[in-house]
């Protein structure tokens, strides 16, 4: 198989910045181009009171996602790879899967690891993609211990130095 055309996924996290470095790595040496997407989830007004503030609020979050895009993009163009993205209104799961097409040769997207209780409640996105996606999917997940911080993480640190060490 030949990788020709990769999607990205991006809700511009760090862990969605770490998996675009993914793309953009497997993108350069395959000559592959890369379309990125971002699904920008609406705030909904309560109630009719507050719906023109909660307009004001997503025209400038869309704006931000724009900028950010942009941003993405011209990185991308700076490497030399061939790309095009779009900020597309809905649910991240439906855009994504939405994006994915025949000619799409792998997705790459985040993961954000959630367990426990707030993946019950929440579900993950990335999951749900790769039971549906009908191409191969890469997913990132974040850097061991980034943005965690305590006895379990301190500990896997140690660990993973032990065993850098023990190399040598």
């Amino acid at each position: 198989m030949r990788i020709r055309r990769i999607l990205l996924a991006t809700d511009f996290s760090p862990t969605s910045e770490a998996a675009s470095r993914y793309a953009a790595a497997l993108a350069v040496p395959l000559g592959a181009s890369i379309r990125v997407i971002h699904a920008f989830e609406p705030i909904l007004p309560a109630d009719l009171y507050g719906a023109v503030e909660v307009v004001s609020i997503n025209e400038q979050r869309r704006r931000l996602a724009r900028r950010q895009l942009d941003s993405l993009l011209a990185g991308f163009r700076k490497r030399g790879i061939r790309c095009s993205g779009a900020v597309q209104d809905g649910f991240a799961v439906a855009v994504i899967l939405d994006n994915v097409d025949r000619r799409t040769d792998l997705l790459v997207l985040g993961t954000h690891g959630t367990r426990g209780f707030s993946r019950l409640l929440l579900g993950s996105v990335a999951e749900k993609v790769i039971r549906s996606a009908g191409c191969a999917v890469l997913t990132v997940r974040p850097a061991a211990g980034a943005g965690r911080s305590g006895p379990r993480a301190r500990s896997r640190r140690r660990a993973a130095a032990g065993r850098s060490q023990a190399v040598f």
